[in-house]
């Protein structure tokens, strides 16, 4: 008896967790130009992340797969609205007969426009843009970056937005991001991240604020000293004093240290952090810009 009910059991259990059948795969524009689909894509009002609402009808009798590859463009009725691009591959599942309702990623192609309005329509198309294209491709290969990081990547190479403004806590893939957008870009690769939020305004627009600065500082000393640093403005104004300096023993080549500061609300524009002895011999000086 006890045998008889564990096979019962396990029949059960396989009958549920059966794949579902796919008869089809189909790109969304091949969908669109099925007679047996009826596809409308439009905004639910961001402009990255999940982003893009997919309302499919199917009329079809089998359920088919559906592709959105990597690099389809979602461009909005408005003109003066952010055209949006899918980063990376999404696989979804048509059912039958029905209704399907999605929310897929779409990012910001075009910081200074508007972000998309909600219920807007999208129509479809295929990125022709070979720098974004091999930026997609890293993306493909490099798994794990933040939505804000591939907002901000994306600007770099369709905006011309700085480097800098790559952030990711990872710092291996910090490096290599910042690494492939230059080769990308053509950009100098930054000695600092610029931490930014990003959020729009009233009128839909694109509005970022830097909140913190952080990188890598590296200098050498040549004798015993007592360190001490500081931030400027172009007007060469203390904007950020560090009160206490600190001790090298002796000489030494290649001092690396960790550089951070907080500069949430800071005016925009140029800026520069400053390491000196404390007999006043400037040890470097780095640029950065908010």
């Amino acid at each position: 008896m006890r045998t008889t009910i564990l096979l019962v059991v396990c029949a059960f259990l396989t009958l549920n967790f059966k794949p579902i059948a796919v008869n089809k795969s189909f790109t969304i524009q091949q969908l669109q130009a099925n007679p047996n689909f009826k596809v409308t894509v439009s905004s639910n009002g961001k402009y990255n992340g999940k982003s893009v609402v997919l309302n499919i009808e199917s009329k079809n009798s089998k359920t088919v797969a559906l592709a959105i590859p990597e690099g389809t463009l979602f461009f909005p009725a408005n003109e003066d609205e952010q055209t949006l691009i899918a980063p990376r591959m999404q696989d979804l599942i048509v059912n039958k007969k029905q209704v399907n309702s999605f929310v897929v990623y779409g990012f910001c192609t075009e910081a200074i426009d508007k972000a998309p309005t909600a219920e807007n329509n999208f129509t479809i198309n295929t990125n022709k843009n070979e720098k974004l294209t091999q930026l997609l491709s890293f993306f493909k290969a490099n798994k794990g970056i933040k939505k804000g990081t591939v907002q901000e990547a994306i600007w770099c190479v369709t905006d011309g937005e700085p480097i800098s403004n790559i952030y990711c806590e990872n710092e291996l893939l910090n490096k290599k991001l910042k690494k492939r957008l230059s080769e990308i870009t053509g950009q100098n690769i930054p000695w600092h991240s610029n931490k930014r939020e990003v959020t729009t305004d009233d009128n839909g627009y694109v509005v970022a604020s830097s909140v913190e600065v952080v990188g890598e500082i590296v200098f050498s000393t040549t004798k015993k000293t007592t360190v001490k640093s500081k931030v400027i403005n172009e007007d060469g104004e203390v904007v950020f004093p560090n009160g206490k300096g600190f001790e090298i023993p002796r000489a030494i080549s290649n001092i690396t240290l960790d550089f951070k500061v907080r500069v949430r609300g800071w005016d925009k524009g140029k800026y520069y952090v400053l390491y000196y002895t404390d007999e006043g011999d400037e040890l470097l000086k780095k640029e950065f810009e908010i």
